[in-house]
């Protein structure tokens, strides 16, 4: 039988035995059964939804030819080079704050990118077609900003060791 709850932590226990029991897990799975507690909390989801914008925007970038003009139109300086360094950030920070392991450290060089977005390709917006053109395009770069800034404040992740951080989050 299988029981999915969300709770802080991943715990495995079933309807007969206490909470926390080790010997429950050997006892069914001897049985056939396998007695499951999922724990999917905030955080955990929030790395997920930031780390898979972070994946699909790298994979655009080093597949899209269209990237380059891009590039090559805003006047960032060495276009193809800073193209490729940015889409192999944006996909190895985004895998590693996907899989939730030094969230922070990899949430760095990400709010750096987004900054950068921002002024390169939306802060001529205002002085073009104005501010209300300006908000709505920098909209979805702002949100990013924001998640990446919670991401910083409020999950440390986890390192290669095992060594869960994530778990030890305050509700």
């Amino acid at each position: 039988m299988i029981r999915i709850f969300q709770e802080v932590k991943l715990l495995i226990t079933c309807q007969f035995c206490p909470p926390f029991r080790i010997h429950c897990r050997e006892y069914h799975l001897v049985k056939g059964e396998i007695p499951i507690k999922v724990s999917l909390n905030m955080a955990t989801w929030l790395c997920y939804a930031v780390g898979y914008v972070f994946i699909t925007s790298g994979v655009m970038k080093l597949i899209n030819t269209d990237f380059r003009a891009t590039f090559h139109s805003l006047g960032v300086p060495f276009p193809e080079t800073t193209l490729f360094l940015v889409a192999i950030i944006e996909l190895g920070c985004g895998a590693l704050i996907a899989g939730g392991m030094y969230v922070r450290k990899a949430s760095m060089p990400l709010l750096v990118i987004m900054v950068g977005a921002i002024y390169y390709s939306k802060l001529p917006l205002i002085a073009v077609d104005g501010f209300l053109a300006f908000a709505f395009q920098a909209r979805l770069d702002i949100v990013l900003l924001i998640l990446l800034l919670l991401l910083i404040k409020h999950v440390p992740g986890k390192s290669f060791r095992g060594n869960s951080d994530i778990n030890r989050l305050s509700t």
